[in-house]
């Protein structure tokens, strides 16, 4: 399959959902302490959850960004060169603000270079 038409396709979409906001800790006041900790409680709940769902989340990205690397060097051309790393990492520097095609267009032109 055409890396491109992949990208287009979301073959390297994240498919887990952002867990949201962060939980903000809640404002306790002195002289509730029961309250206060039943709040808490409430909170460090809340909280773990919203860790777990993003580490779930952070997971995925990293499984999927790994996914593009490994298949954008090999449609390059780099897959086994010593600087293949490197010249990813600038791709990746140079595009990502723009996008996945974006990073590939980089990566290609950094790969002519290395390849001539």
């Amino acid at each position: 399959m055409d890396i491109y038409k992949a990208i287009r396709e979301g073959k390297y979409d994240n498919r887990e959902l952002y867990p949201g906001p962060k939980p903000k800790k809640p404002i306790l006041l002195k002289g509730y302490e029961g309250l206060q900790a039943i709040v808490e409680n409430e909170w460090l709940a809340k909280l773990a959850v919203y860790t777990a769902a993003k580490k779930k989340y952070q997971d995925a990205q990293n499984g999927t960004m790994a996914n593009f690397k490994a298949d954008a060097l090999q449609y390059v051309g780099l897959t086994d060169h010593p600087k293949a790393s490197k010249a990813y990492d600038l791709a990746w520097d140079d595009g990502h603000s723009a996008g996945i095609s974006e990073v590939l267009a980089c990566l290609e032109t950094l790969a002519e270079l290395l390849l001539d």
